[in-house]
């Protein structure tokens, strides 16, 4: 029974869909509801699209993902240089490399593909 509520209630609670679904109500409210409920409609109306956009535009992604990154040092780098390891080669199993991430770290950073 869980999986099909899932199924059904998700694509409503899910955060995208539930802002969008939150202009939609605050449109109806601008159209349906009387003067006051007007400017709540478009104050919410309003308030959302802000958001979305801020959504789409900040790159809230890579700052979550920076938090993530660099809370523990690398390996390699922690070891002083007097203790490191000789390493004869590297096997890359498969996947991408994420140019963007490489590019800010300075070393190549696969992506979720690998």
């Amino acid at each position: 029974m869980s999986f099909f509520m899932s199924k059904v209630l998700w694509p409503f609670a899910s955060p995208a869909n539930l802002l969008i679904l939150l202009a939609i109500v605050g449109l109806a409210i601008q159209l349906l509801g009387g003067r006051r409920w007007r400017r709540v409609g478009l104050g919410l109306s309003f308030s959302v699209v802000a958001l979305l956009i801020a959504l789409m535009m900040i790159p809230f992604g890579y700052w979550m993902q920076y938090a993530l990154e660099s809370r523990f040092p690398v390996a390699a780098l922690a070891i002083s240089p007097d203790k490191l390891v000789k390493i004869d080669g590297i096997i890359v199993l498969g996947g991408a490399v994420d140019t963007t991430a490489s590019a800010a770290w300075g070393r190549p950073t696969l992506n979720g593909g690998a």
